[in-house]
């Protein structure tokens, strides 16, 4: 089924300059998104880890503290 949406010219042109050979711009739109679906699922994993290198940053100054 086919929907039509509206584009700025802007994002038009980023979207064809996407295009590769043959592409519908279904195709590159259906690329973006598994992208940004990826990135979704790391984001737990880089926040976990920021997390963990706080309190890790957290532990060495406390342990400096306790050696002075």
């Amino acid at each position: 089924m086919s929907r039509l949406i509206k584009l700025d010219d802007r994002v038009y042109h980023d979207l064809t300059m996407e295009k590769t050979g043959n592409d519908t711009y279904s195709q590159v739109v259906d690329r973006m998104l598994d992208i940004m679906r990826a990135i979704r699922g790391i984001e737990p994993i880089l926040a976990g880890q920021k997390v963990y290198q706080e309190f890790k940053e957290k532990q060495r100054l406390a342990k400096e503290a306790a050696n002075r």
